[in-house]
């Protein structure tokens, strides 16, 4: 599962987007998915899901509806106490590990023995941040000349915008 939003500002937030044109079908596996590793998890839904999504996502999940073109909080995200230190470090490559660690060849059981929960936690944050933010710094560096709704694709590639749209 991949998150289609998270925010990292001292703590880790996960946004799950289910538009009017998606289905729920993946929606339990990736709120499972999203429990073990931020501290805070949202569903963004259309309000055509609601009824439906709200059997499947739990009371400490932060839900928002979308009504026609306003947003709305339904429910408030509480901080989630099921963090699974093991998943987190899984999502590490071996040199974020080693660079993040700063002990070359480090080892994801190694790190468990060594790192208490919360640390683990507060250094996957720190190597998130460290992942993304030549993209966000690019992507927030060039907001003026990018189309909203092609956002994820210049966050994706860091393409020039001229490029893609031409010299405005």
């Amino acid at each position: 599962s991949r998150a289609d939003f998270l925010t990292i500002n001292g703590e880790s937030k996960s946004f799950e987007i289910k538009s009017e044109l998606d289905n729920l079908l993946k929606l339990s596996k990736q709120i499972d998915d999203y429990q073990k590793v931020f501290d805070y998890n949202y569903v963004v839904i259309d309000e055509k899901h609601y009824r439906n999504a709200l059997k499947l996502i739990p009371p400490h999940y932060g839900v928002m509806v979308l009504h026609g073109h306003k947003l709305t909080e339904d429910r408030q995200s509480q901080l989630n106490t099921r963090l699974n230190p093991l998943m987190q470090l899984k999502l590490f490559t071996k040199k974020e590990l080693a660079q993040t660690f700063k002990i070359p060849g480090i080892t994801v059981e190694e790190v468990l023995i060594n790192f208490e929960d919360g640390e683990i936690n507060n250094w996957f944050k720190v190597m998130l941040k460290n992942r993304y933010s030549k993209r966000w710094s690019f992507l927030v560096d060039n907001k003026k000349k990018i189309n909203p709704i092609d956002y994820q694709f210049f966050f994706q590639h860091n393409i020039q915008p001229e490029l893609i749209y031409g010299v405005y």
